[in-house]
Formats: C-alpha cells, sequence, structure tokens
C-alpha cells in the first residue's frame, strides 16, 4: 500500500509531465490550418452539421477529397472530434489546436499510468512521461490539426489496457472492449493492443487458452470493426504504387525500424516528408546496418531480462508496435516517398520505446551514481541537458506548422524535387497572388511529372486567376479524361471554365448531370446557383445556394449572395436572418453590414439601411465602401447636405474613395477571372 508521501509524489510527477506537455506545445496554438485541415475540416462539410453522422459513420476519412488516390482510411471518431470543435471554434484554428495539445497532455498521463501499472518504478515511469511529453518526434501529432489520429487512437488504446488490467469483472473488460473500439474509430494503428494485451497477459500468467479467452472482446471487436468497414460500407485499403511488392516490404523492414528507433533516439532528421527509397538488394548497406543495429540490440534486450523483467515485455511491445507501419499494405502517399514512413507514426511506438530508456537510465543511476555524487552530478545535468534540448527542439519545430508558406517552404529546401510540396506550395502562393513565384513552382511540377493531375489542375488554377481561361480549358478536359475519383470535382472546374468563357449550355449540362447522379461537390451547387440567376431563374439559384450555404456555413460571400436573392424574391425576413447569422459570425467583415444596408434600401427602408451604415462607420471609420453607399442612400433620400459631409469625410479618411468605390465594383463584376469560389484548387 502506497504511503501519502509516495502518492503525493506520484500526483506531483503526473502535474510536471501534464505541464510539461502543455508548456512546450503552447506555442503550437498560433498555428493555423495547414496541409490536409483544409480538406478535413475547412472545406469538409460533415464536420459542419450533425446531419451529416451517416456520411462520417459510412464513408472513407477523406471522402471528399480531390485526387484519385484511394486513401483507404476509416477514422470517424476523429472527424467527430471536429465536429465538436466546430460547434465551439467554428473556424478558428486556435480551438483545434488547443483540443490537439489537451489530448497530448491526457495521453502523457495515460502512458505514465500504463508504465507503473507494467511494473516500471516510480521514477521510470516519470521519466518516461516526460520524456513522452516534450519529444520533437510527436510534433507532427499535435502541432498539426490532421495528426489527432494518433492522439486519440493512442488515448483510447492505453484506456483499454488500463482497464484491462484494473479487474476481470465483466463490466470492467466491456468498458476495455469499448475503448478499444473507440481507438480502431480514431485510426487503424489501435490493433496493436491485440498483440500488446497479449504480451502483458503472457507476462501476467502463461497459458494460450487462458489468453485467448480473456482476449475475446477484444477479438470480437476486431472482427466487427473489420466486417463493418470492409464488408458494409467498403472502406477497402489504400492504393498502391507499380514499385510496390512484398519482396521489398520485407527487405525494408529492419532499415525501417532502425531509421524509426534513429529518429526516436536522437531526432536530428525529421522531415514532413520523409523520402524512403525502397530497398531492393540483400547487399544495401542500410540492411546490413539495420541487422547488425538489431542485432546488437536484441543481444541487450536478452542480457537484461533477469535484472530488469520489464526490458522484455516493453521491447515485445515496441516491436510489435512496428508491424502496421511496415507498409505490407502502403500507406496512402506519393510514389517519390518510396517506402513510407513519417513522424507521427512514431507516437504508439515511443511509449514503451521511451519506457526502456527510462529503464536503461535508471539502471545507469543505480549502478554508477547511486553513492557517487560526481556521477549523480555527471548523469543528472546530462539528463536535464537531454530533456531540455528535446523541449526547445519541439518549440522550434513547431513553428514548422505555423502557416502553409512555411512549412512547404522549409519541408521543399530538404526535398527539392517532391511534387506534391511544389503543387502545395503553388496553391498557396497563388491564394496569396503571388503568381510570378506560383508559376516558377508549377513549372518545375510539371517538369518533373508532366502527366500528373494534381499538378495539371495547379496549373490551370493559375491560368483561371490569371483570366486565360480559354487555354484552361484543354488542359481541363485532359484532367476530366483521366480522373476517376475525382472526377465531380473535375467535372465541376471544366463547367466554371466553361461558364466563365459564356458556354453557359455547356457548363449547366454537367452540373445539372451531377447534381442529378448525387455526385455534385459543393462547388457545382454553386456554381449552378449563379447560372440560374443569370438566367432569371431565381427560385432555382436560390435553392442550389441555400444547398452551398448549408455546406459553407462560414463563407458570408455565399451566404450575402443567397441574402441578395431572398431579398429579389420578396424573402425579406430570411435575408435579414441570414445577414444577422453572418454578422454574428463575423463580427469584425464590414461589408456583411454594407451588403445588409444596401438590400435595406433597396427594400425601401432607407431609415434602417442608413442606420446600419452608421453603426458600420463608427467601428471601422475608413471603411470606404459603406461610407459611398452611405451618400448614395442620403442622397437619394433627398439628405444633400449630409451625403456632401459625408463624402467630404471619405476623401478625408480615404482619399480617392469615389474612385476606389467604382474600381471596387468594377472588380466585382470581373471576380470570374479571379480565384472564385466555384472553382476548387
Amino acid at each position: 500500500m502506497r504511503t501519502r508521501a509516495e502518492t503525493r509524489t506520484r500526483l506531483a510527477g503526473l502535474a510536471a509531465a501534464l505541464l510539461a506537455a502543455v508548456a512546450v506545445y503552447a506555442n503550437s496554438l498560433q498555428n493555423g490550418f495547414v496541409w490536409d485541415d483544409h480538406d478535413l475540416i475547412v472545406r469538409n462539410r460533415t464536420v459542419k452539421s450533425l446531419r451529416y453522422l451517416p456520411d462520417v459513420l459510412g464513408n472513407d476519412f477523406f471522402q471528399d477529397h480531390a485526387d484519385d488516390g484511394e486513401y483507404g482510411y476509416y477514422r470517424p471518431l476523429t472527424t467527430l472530434s471536429y465536429l465538436v470543435d466546430y460547434q465551439v471554434w467554428r473556424l478558428r484554428p486556435i480551438g483545434y489546436h488547443l483540443t490537439n495539445v489537451g489530448l497530448h497532455a491526457l495521453a502523457t498521463l495515460a502512458g505514465v499510468l500504463l508504465l507503473w501499472r507494467l511494473g516500471l518504478g516510480l521514477r521510470e515511469g516519470l521519466l518516461a512521461g516526460l520524456l513522452f511529453a516534450v519529444h520533437p518526434i510527436h510534433t507532427e501529432n499535435v502541432a498539426w490539426i490532421a495528426g489527432r489520429t494518433d492522439l486519440l487512437a493512442l488515448l483510447f488504446s492505453v484506456a483499454a489496457l488500463l482497464l484491462h488490467l484494473a479487474s476481470p469483472r465483466p463490466a470492467t473488460r466491456a468498458l476495455a472492449a469499448a475503448a478499444y473500439a473507440l481507438g480502431l474509430l480514431a485510426k487503424e494503428m489501435s490493433v496493436v493492443v491485440l498483440p500488446w494485451l497479449w504480451l502483458v497477459e503472457a507476462r501476467r500468467e502463461p497459458g494460450t487458452r487462458r489468453i485467448l479467452r480473456d482476449l475475446l472482446p477484444y477479438v470480437a471487436v476486431t472482427l466487427a470493426y473489420g466486417a463493418w468497414r470492409f464488408l458494409a460500407i467498403q472502406v477497402g485499403t489504400p492504393g498502391t504504387t507499380d514499385e510496390h511488392a512484398l519482396g521489398r516490404v520485407l527487405l525494408g523492414a529492419l532499415p525501417l525500424i532502425a531509421r524509426y528507433l534513429g529518429w526516436m533516439a536522437a531526432p536530428a532528421d525529421l522531415n514532413a516528408y520523409a523520402v524512403n527509397p525502397y530497398v531492393v538488394s540483400l547487399a544495401d548497406p542500410r540492411l546490413l546496418a539495420s541487422v547488425a543495429t538489431l542485432g546488437a540490440l536484441g543481444a541487450l534486450v536478452y542480457r537484461s531480462r533477469q535484472r530488469m523483467p520489464q526490458v522484455p515485455l516493453l521491447a515485445g511491445m515496441l516491436a510489435v508496435s512496428f508491424l502496421p507501419i511496415l507498409n505490407v499494405v502502403r500507406v496512402a502517399a506519393p510514389p517519390d516517398m518510396g517506402n513510407v514512413m513519417a513522424e507521427r507514426f512514431c507516437y504508439f511506438p515511443s511509449l514503451p520505446f521511451l519506457g526502456l530508456v527510462a529503464l536503461g537510465m535508471a539502471a545507469a543511476w543505480d549502478r554508477w551514481a547511486s553513492r557517487n555524487r560526481a556521477a549523480q552530478a555527471v548523469l543528472g545535468a546530462g539528463l536535464a541537458a537531454a530533456v531540455a534540448a528535446a523541449a526547445l527542439l519541439t518549440v522550434r519545430r513547431n513553428r514548422d506548422w505555423r502557416d502553409e508558406e512555411t512549412l512547404f517552404t522549409r519541408t521543399l529546401a530538404q526535398n527539392p524535387n517532391a511534387v506534391l510540396l511544389l503543387n502545395n506550395l503553388a496553391t498557396r502562393l497563388i491564394q496569396d497572388g503571388d503568381l510570378d513565384a506560383a508559376e516558377r513552382h508549377i513549372a518545375r511540377a510539371v517538369e518533373l511529372a508532366p502527366q500528373n493531375t494534381a499538378v495539371l489542375s495547379r496549373r490551370v488554377h493559375w491560368l483561371s486567376v490569371q483570366g486565360r481561361r480559354a487555354e484552361a480549358i484543354p488542359i481541363q478536359e485532359a484532367i476530366v479524361a483521366a480522373a476517376e475519383r475525382g472526377r465531380p470535382l473535375a467535372l465541376n472546374n471544366l463547367a466554371f471554365l466553361q461558364r466563365a468563357e459564356g458556354r453557359r449550355d455547356a457548363a449547366r449540362a454537367i452540373l445539372e448531370d451531377l447534381v442529378r447522379r448525387d455526385r455534385a461537390p459543393t462547388e457545382a451547387y454553386y456554381n449552378l446557383a449563379r447560372i440560374e440567376a443569370e438566367d432569371g431563374r431565381y427560385d432555382a439559384a436560390r435553392l442550389h445556394l441555400r444547398r452551398a450555404c448549408a455546406d459553407w456555413p462560414d463563407d458570408f460571400r455565399v451566404a450575402s449572395e443567397l441574402a441578395f436573392l431572398e431579398a429579389q424574391g420578396g424573402h425579406h425576413d430570411a435575408a435579414e436572418g441570414i445577414y444577422r447569422e453572418q454578422i454574428a459570425r463575423h463580427p469584425q467583415e464590414p461589408d456583411l453590414p454594407n451588403d445588409w444596408a444596401a438590400t435595406r434600401a433597396r427594400r425601401g427602408d432607407t431609415a434602417g439601411a442608413i442606420e446600419i451604415l452608421e453603426r458600420l462607420l463608427r467601428e471601422h471609420p475608413g471603411y470606404s465602401r459603406g461610407r459611398i453607399n452611405l451618400v448614395r442612400i442620403l442622397a437619394a433620400s433627398g439628405r444633400r447636405d449630409e451625403a456632401a459631409r459625408q463624402l467630404r469625410e471619405a476623401e478625408r479618411l480615404a482619399p480617392g474613395a469615389v474612385v476606389a468605390a467604382a474600381a471596387e465594383a468594377r472588380a466585382a463584376e470581373a471576380e470570374e477571372g479571379r480565384i472564385t469560389r466555384g472553382l476548387k484548387p
């Protein structure tokens, strides 16, 4: 039974690990949405409303992605966690990052509790937990919102083990099986719970029949998960490449494990786009070096089994945790990554690995420093320096994920020929208006992969932004011909280009076919609404815009278009409701009250329009569009002196405001030549 002092020490240690896990990732709260975050959250309609829950439970994790690759991921619990975040934070990334940091802190605490339960001592468990909290190998998992899959999966997997070890009672084991199921629904990696439990049970009390009986609930969960995923909803495995073959996987297994161990032992060459060429020969130096390294580590484990009985257990847990990431089924990734590996895949293996590290450091302390103050000082300083260095590296690595330009620029410096990175950086540069730099990256990507549809799509995007849609159309037609899974989005983009070039009938035919077959992306509803409005079919336009707004509840520009059409159709209350809702969501966006006032004025409510604009200008006195709008409404209502005063104020606050307002109006009319919501980049 623990003494009060030991209990206080344990609680203090857990608090220290929790604080460390939060502190090193505090600067990640400044990060935005990057990379897969856009497909999984920003553009993902299923996280915006519970009405899409059947889609979440019945589809691939990347169900709305644009490319033709089969991701083969089923992670509905992670998507539901994004949905919960969205209800609180909408599209403010700080909230999603806060959730990630909190999950990592909880996973750290759960990991310490598990290591103690597996027989590690107080100091060993706390040391492993502290290292787990600050280790830079976890940056992708925590600083990148899309890395949340492993955070949730490990948290529930460890909870399953803790519950299993807590009591053999059926109710407790049922809770453990439920936790395991939640882990599987967060990420497939949770399947390692089965071999982990086998190793734990075999160490406690050998006996194959007994172990199988104890593991039966978890086997049942695994079979039910597999039946639902592979048979009922048919979410398969990721697509593969021509280079990928079982022989290469087997040859590359030991080098892959050795490189992961190297990352965890000395995280000096971390890379968000790790290129790992296949091992194709028995004479490959990587294979020979890995055999020697892993053989030496195996011998060390064997020699330690008597003095430290926890070592074989943790080593076994570490070994089996690599099985799902050896690419027997290749992880979805670009071909140039080779035998795929990623930092975030180390989240599970790092827990038993750091447990082994802590056991080794404790053994070194007991052997050399327990009675030698000089040795204590040296080892203590070395340990403190190692923890501090890991924490500082983590803080620095968090900054790489700050925004897309930073991430892609720094990662591209490590991998200058990575087509995916060139493409992604080009997209970011287009959105930032740096078209010359974007063109250079697109040209390099075309040089490396001239037939890649994602590269060709980026070229179309760039041409569209330039207003060169006639040049873009043949390229987009080639993309449509080559596309498979991504065909609906490719067709939508072709329709967008055709409409912008005046080929409305062809565009309408494509979009109506997509909508009729229920294969339309949200962009298609938006594009079809624009065509219907141009043809004077306002009821149909409103119907399609309502669907677009339901999927894009945070896009205030689309909502403003719907509000305008609602008012035009005499649905003034509906229009006002849309403006109020969007102003509540975007209180700093002055275009919304300005458009609301214009709608009020068209309705004949000039007093209401003037009141909205005056309130707007008190908050945004330099907003020229709103002030010019106020000038027009005042002049139209006969209040010419006030209109003249407001015009002078506009010129004083923003010289050339009248010219600027006219230019903005012309730019709005020419919006089709720039990036629009109807073209999915």
